[in-house]
């Protein structure tokens, strides 16, 4: 059992790792970068790149995703849970125009 834990830890890490190698590697190179360097930049092998994400696309649209998500958690922090003031309708513009960049570009929020 205690062996189990380590791999899901290994596992959790290692995805973080890929993560961010692949935003940081997407940004530079573009999308059609060689996925060997995304795992290079992680500290990985392809093998674990694989195992992780079963394919490019697959990894492509975890980052847009969790770039997503984390404008969202931003905005959820600027505006508060029920707010309606005017830095609220401010940071939900913002907001907005950012997904519409990360639309155009999306590999860095």
């Amino acid at each position: 059992m205690r062996g189990s834990g380590l791999r899901r830890r290994d596992a959790v890490r290692n995805r973080g790792r890929l993560l961010a190698a692949a935003r940081r590697v997407f940004a530079e190179h573009g999308h059609e970068v060689a996925l060997a360097e995304i795992a290079r930049a992680a500290d990985v092998s392809r093998t674990t790149l694989y195992r992780t994400f079963g394919s490019r696309e697959e990894l492509a649209a975890t980052v847009y995703e969790d770039n997503i998500v984390r404008i969202e958690e931003r905005a959820a922090e600027l505006c508060g849970p029920h707010t309606r003031t005017p830095d609220s309708e401010t940071a939900r513009h913002g907001l907005a125009w950012t997904v519409e960049r990360l639309a155009e570009g999306p590999w860095s929020p």
